[in-house]
């Protein structure tokens, strides 16, 4: 059995890749993945906001979505052909979330608060469109879902 290679993203960051993706420590943040037919992007979203202009390059609620959009069409995307995941922290902000989604006109396959604010791992995989949502606490249980 062959161990599976990840492209970790950070905290308050968005991760691109053809292969899978992975995030950890959620507590309260939320996960935001925007897949195409063989890529995607995972983003490990802040439940706040920052005043400070230091902290502008952080992906926040209230960004994400306008940041996956940017970086779609950096790299030639068509976000029209992009469907959304979002696990999110808390209702608030999956409906904020939800809302922009709605506002581009980008499909949402999934969306809810599974788990939340439990610590958990996601991941995505756009080979296997298989999307996972791994609580830290050995008790819960992993919650998958495959789109394929």
């Amino acid at each position: 059995m062959t161990r599976q290679s990840f492209l970790d993203v950070g905290i308050g960051e968005i991760g691109y890749s053809r292969l899978a993706l992975r995030s950890e420590n959620f507590m309260c943040c939320s996960a935001v993945v925007l897949y195409y037919e063989d890529s995607a992007f995972l983003a490990h979203v802040f439940s706040t906001t920052f005043s400070d202009p230091t902290y502008a390059h952080e992906v926040t609620y209230r960004n994400v979505v306008e940041k996956l959009i940017s970086r779609s069409k950096k790299i030639g995307l068509d976000i029209k052909e992009g469907k959304a995941i979002i696990n999110a922290g808390k209702k608030k902000i999956l409906d904020s979330i939800l809302k922009d989604f709605k506002v581009a006109d980008i499909f949402v396959r999934e969306a809810n608060t599974k788990h939340s604010p439990n610590l958990r791992t996601v991941t995505y995989n756009p080979r296997t469109k298989l999307f996972q949502i791994i609580p830290f606490r050995e008790s819960l249980v992993i919650y998958s879902i495959n789109f394929s």
